[in-house]
């Protein structure tokens, strides 16, 4: 069986994040996108918007220079996709691993949430 049109959405979305292709991502986020990290860690908060979730991206990559992700599996029907994956960042011997999730709503094929959890 082949792989619904919004779950091969989603892994592009991956494959442009994996290669820092901004260009990509800004097509890929709704501008209204809500990213959402829990926690009370200096990257905690809800991101609005491309500018703000674009500014966690870069938050990310300065204190977790070594973050990564792995994609499990991408679920979808005709009106929403999810990714399910974990991912891992270290700095100063701390380590960091959650699992997280998008989710593609049915705004111009636009990921319209973010979600992420401790492990």
């Amino acid at each position: 069986m082949a792989e619904h049109p919004n779950a091969a959405r989603l892994r592009e979305g991956y494959a442009a994040f994996a290669s820092q292709d901004i260009e990509k991502l800004n097509e890929f986020f709704a501008d209204d996108i809500v990213w959402h990290v829990p926690g009370r860690s200096p990257l905690a908060g809800d991101y609005k918007g491309k500018e703000e979730v674009f500014g966690f991206f870069m938050k990310l990559a300065g204190l977790a220079p070594n973050f990564s992700f792995d994609v499990h599996d991408c679920l979808a029907n005709d009106d929403h996709a999810v990714a399910l994956l974990t991912a891992h960042g270290e700095r100063n011997g701390k380590i960091l691993d959650e699992i997280a999730d998008l989710e593609l709503g049915d705004k111009q094929d636009a990921v319209l949430k973010g979600n992420a959890a401790r492990l």
